[in-house]
């Protein structure tokens, strides 16, 4: 088994205020604290702490959010966490990404206790969910939570319609990568690699698909809570990153 250790990992604090988070429903996601937000690179990502050792602990997002080391000119990548602690990421030791599926771990370390999602594979059509994730606002992150439940659960690529295979630039390869799960909860950009919670609190999917590209619809600038015209969108099932090599990174 790979135990990730951490390389050159700095902590530094925010000079922001603390991160308001008030969701609408308490119960609808208990574990919230959880959630993380990532920088550098490309922009900005989210995801969620689900297993600590000692004072390392794992992050599990979308491997595309991560998918590019940083050039020379951009800044490296950090995770921010709910009390606005930052930790510089080394890129070559502090990120583990998967090979086939569209997925990576993060790792950290802080002598503070943080709140660790737990997971559950189990899923089904209707059932209702929650996204809890950062929105990319010109720089500014603010975090929304978005409810509904989950539209469709693909058992083969088959099952795919047709429209939303004419929404995707690549269908088979989203497929491929592990984007078998359609739930109505609105997304947007910076939302990414989140978690999709059940009622209970508990990981049942990342988030990391939109169903179809709307960033040029949407006012970065003012940042309005998402509608439905940005629901319909994909994630990849806890099952699947538990039968994945990746999973055993984690000691």
């Amino acid at each position: 088994m790979l135990i990730i250790t951490l390389v050159g990992c700095k902590q530094e604090p925010l000079t922001e205020p603390p991160i308001s988070i008030t969701p609408s429903s308490e119960k609808a996601i208990l574990p919230k604290q959880s959630i993380v937000y990532i920088t550098g690179g490309q922009g900005l990502a989210s995801g969620v702490i689900i297993d600590s050792k000692d004072n390392t602990y794992f992050v599990l997002t979308a491997r595309h959010v991560v998918g590019i080391s940083p050039g020379p000119i951009e800044d490296p990548y950090k995770i921010v966490l709910h009390d606005n602690q930052k930790h510089t990421l080394n890129y070559d030791t502090d990120i583990t990404k998967d090979k086939k599926r569209d997925l990576a771990i993060v790792t950290f370390k802080s002598d503070k206790k943080y709140p660790i999602a737990p997971l559950n594979s189990s899923v089904s059509v209707s059932q209702p969910v929650s996204i809890f994730g950062w929105k990319d606002c010109l720089g500014d992150p603010k975090s929304e939570l978005t409810t509904g439940q989950i539209e469709q659960q693909l058992s083969n690529f088959n099952e795919m319609s047709k429209s939303d295979q004419e929404k995707s630039d690549n269908p088979k390869k989203d497929y491929d990568e592990g984007y078998t799960l359609k739930y109505i909860n609105p997304t947007i950009r910076g939302m990414s690699g989140t978690a999709v919670f059940n009622e209970q609190g508990e990981v049942v999917a990342i988030h990391g698909k939109p169903g179809e590209y709307r960033d040029n619809q949407y006012d970065y600038e003012n940042c309005p809570t998402l509608d439905e015209s940005y629901s319909h969108n994909w994630g990849i099932p806890i099952d699947i990153y538990l039968q994945s090599q990746l999973s055993n990174t984690i000691p």
